[in-house]
This record gives C-alpha cells, structure tokens and sequence, in this order.
C-alpha cells in the first residue's frame, strides 16, 4: 500500500515514489492521459517559516504535472510527521485554486494511497496559483502546514550544461585574454511565466579557478529570445552584466539558451 513517497527524513524527497502515486492516479482517469511536463517538488513544513518545537507539522511535499491529453494540470502531494507519536493521526489534505477551495482530502492507515487532484480547463487555465494545506487531525488541536505554488502555461525548468566566457580587453584590443568556465547540471528554475533564474559555481578547465554566477532571464512570448541579466563573482568581486540573446524551446521544454553582454565581455551558453 502507498502511504508516502517521501523519506522519513526532512526535505529528502524519493521520486519513485512519487512516480508510483502519479501512476495511480493515471489508472484512476476514466481516459488515457498523455503527460506533457512536470514541474519541480515543492517541499516545505509549518506555516510561514514557523515549525511546531515537538516536530508535529507535517512535511509536505507538493509535485505538479500537464497533461495534454485531455488537457488538465495534475497537483499531487504528500506528507509525513516527524514525531513517531503522531503518524497514527490521519492527515487532511486541501487544496485551492486561485484561492478558492477545491478539494478536500483525507489520508490515515485505515485509508492509505495516493493523494492528488485533476485541475481542468472549466476549473482554472495555466497560469494559475494554488496552495495546499496538510494538516494533522488530532483530538486536542491540528497541526498545519501550508505550500503555495503557480501552474504557468509552458515548463521552463531545465537541467543544462553551461559555459561562461569572460573576455578582458587589454591595452592593446588585439591582447584580450578569454577565460572560459564551465559546470554541468545546472538546475535551470522557472520564476514567472517566462522568467527564469540560474546559480551555479563554475570552474576552468585546469580547475584552479572559479566564478559564482547568479542569472536572472525572461523570454519572449514565443520563447525565441531573451534578455536579462547575469552577476559573475570572481576573487570576491561582483560584476553585473546586461545580456541578450537566443533561446531554443522544443518538445514543450527548455533545450539551450545563449546569452552575451551589450560589451561583450561576456558569453553565457547552456545546452
């Protein structure tokens, strides 16, 4: 019986469980669905950065997915309770869109599974905010946690391999130097509804140097091209470029972006 697809360790997050839960709902749909992207686990616990001290607020965690066939947003989530004496207490899930409640769900042993609901075109269309609220149903008083969240129309989350290229001009333009970082992996996080942030730490080819870079990107409306702006910290000092460029969005996702600075001083690429 699926009871939680996360770890009982606090914002560790198991994926294969959460794989089996969206599995589950997908043979509960009276129609095949085609899962078109999904978005990032969301993870948090208590309300507003404040945790009950007897670790009683649950740990919710909160996956989101688009499905292009019918077309509707999944919002899957879970939760568990630290405190070994409150698992036995069932768990009461809600969920709002747009603010307004839409569902109310309850999860205890006698009534395990996976927990989620299908948001419809009739019901909100992408973008849109939602929040979920976990709470423990216990006898003397509950102990909450509460998720807020946005569904935006296109999933601009990424995992690329960047390159950064930082050209220093000489006294003579012809004896400008080119030094070139790079870092794979580099988790690309939608923001808005075409803006994208990116923070990662780089290091050249020989590895005896390193920058920190910090981007803040926004695409156009067909996702063709963007503009921004990228901070570079080398040996303690911050630089801030303004940076334009081109990107690439195919198969509903995010393939590569290049980005360079109005000076050229610097080149940002990821794929």
């Amino acid at each position: 019986m699926l009871i939680g697809f996360i770890e009982e360790n606090p914002m560790k997050v198991s994926l294969s469980f959460f794989g089996l839960a969206a599995a589950i709902l997908l043979i509960l749909a009276a129609a095949p669905a085609v899962v078109s992207a999904q978005d990032e686990v969301l993870v948090t616990k208590g309300i507003s950065g404040d945790e009950d001290s007897g670790d009683r607020n649950p740990t919710l965690s909160v996956r989101t997915e688009h499905v292009a066939d019918p077309r509707h947003v999944k919002i899957l989530a879970d939760a568990y309770v630290g405190n070994k004496e409150f698992t036995r207490y069932p768990i009461k899930f809600e969920f709002y869109v747009n603010r307004h409640l839409f569902v109310t769900q309850i999860r205890s042993i006698e009534l395990p599974g996976a927990v989620g609901v299908d948001v419809g075109t009739g019901v909100a269309t992408p973008p849109f905010n939602y929040t979920v609220v976990a709470t423990v149903l216990h006898p003397n008083r509950q102990y909450t946690t509460v998720l807020n969240g946005a569904v935006f129309a296109s999933d601009l989350t990424a995992s690329l391999s960047c390159t950064v290229n930082l050209f220093t001009v000489g006294d003579d333009l012809s004896d400008g130097t080119t030094e070139t970082f790079t870092q794979e992996e580099v988790a690309v996080d939608q923001t808005g509804e075409n803006q994208v942030d990116l923070s990662f730490e780089a290091k050249d080819a020989e590895e005896t140097s390193n920058i920190t870079v910090a981007s803040a990107l926004t695409l156009s409306a067909d996702k063709s091209t963007l503009t921004g702006s990228v901070d570079v910290t080398q040996d303690g000092e911050t630089t801030t470029y303004t940076v334009s460029g081109e990107s690439t969005f195919e198969d509903d996702s995010l393939q590569s972006f290049t980005a360079s600075s109005e000076d050229d001083l610097l080149q940002l690429s990821c794929v």
